[in-house]
């Protein structure tokens, strides 16, 4: 049987004092009266195991705790779960994790309270509870009063030994693009002089103008230099042409003698 062995409030944020009651008053949705810790709706009351503060030898209370809990784990009390506590019901919200001020209590109590620290809770139902009381479990625990999964993936451990791992908390799913945007290595090149007049080419390769579209070889468009080489014959020119005579040549000798025709 479980049962409270200590009741701690701390009257002030960041006073390092957590005060011992034989009983406290712990109001619906706020936390315990008189605690300066109660933070709404998830971090409201802090569960520890007096058997965790044993072996890591620390006192009840010296980890700022609300309620010591003797005879039972409470990391094994999954998120959800209802617990009976006195006249009050608490709902358990979520891991809490040892944080920078374990090691101001002392050197290296950090990592030894890891998965120790305990469970905060919300105050589901108002309610008396004072040093001795019984605890039980309840079923039919309801859910996250903020309706988060918790933040720590802290493995718990039940009473017969069997490991629970806690659920982690949410991931947000990647956010799909309502625009199909180019990705940085399918941009195209900017326009520039061009006209869009042909579908963009994807990476970079840009769509061709006829009209204003530089060459993309050297080709010849006048007499190359070396005028062995002329693109076309050579224009012949007044004078070009000695020994100038009568266009008509009838009546001129023959250079040499003539064959009449068919071998006469």
């Amino acid at each position: 049987m479980a049962t409270v062995a200590g009741l701690f409030v701390s009257p002030g944020r960041k006073s390092g004092r957590s005060e011992p009651r034989e009983r406290v008053l712990a109001i619906e949705s706020q936390g315990f009266e008189g605690c300066a810790h109660g933070n709404p709706p998830r971090r409201e009351v802090l569960f520890a195991s007096k058997e965790h503060l044993d072996a890591v030898g620390v006192e009840p209370g010296a980890t700022r705790e609300n309620v010591t809990v003797e005879g039972m784990d409470v990391q094994a009390w999954p998120v959800g779960q209802r617990v009976k506590v006195g006249e009050a019901l608490f709902e358990i919200t979520m891991v809490c994790d040892p944080c920078q001020r374990m090691d101001e209590l002392r050197s290296g109590l950090r990592l030894l309270l890891e998965d120790r620290r305990g469970m905060l809770a919300h105050v589901v139902e108002g309610g008396e509870v004072a040093v001795g009381d019984e605890i039980n479990l309840e079923d039919g625990g309801g859910s996250d009063p903020t309706g988060l999964t918790p933040h720590s993936g802290s493995p718990a451990t039940y009473e017969d030994h069997v490991f629970l791992a806690l659920v982690r908390s949410r991931v947000e799913p990647a956010v799909e693009l309502l625009d199909l945007e180019a990705g940085f290595v399918q941009q195209t090149q900017p326009l520039g002089c061009r006209q869009p007049v042909e579908a963009e080419r994807r990476f970079g390769v840009a769509g061709t103008h006829r009209e204003r579209e530089r060459t993309r070889a050297l080709v010849p468009d006048r007499p190359f230099e070396d005028p062995r080489l002329p693109l076309e014959p050579a224009v012949v020119r007044l004078g070009d042409v000695f020994g100038a005579g009568g266009e008509d040549v009838e009546d001129e000798r023959p250079v040499a003698l003539e064959q009449a025709a068919g071998g006469a």
